[in-house]
């Protein structure tokens, strides 16, 4: 069985890299788009 910390630090490593992709691409595009 894996330990549940484990999964955890997995779940919230997961969500805070996706949140990183999520919120750094947006600002480009829209200066992208200003110009």
């Amino acid at each position: 069985m894996l330990n549940a910390n484990k999964v955890i630090l997995a779940l919230s490593c997961l969500c805070f890299a996706a949140g990183i992709a999520l919120s750094v691409p947006f600002p480009f595009e829209s200066q992208r788009e200003g110009h």
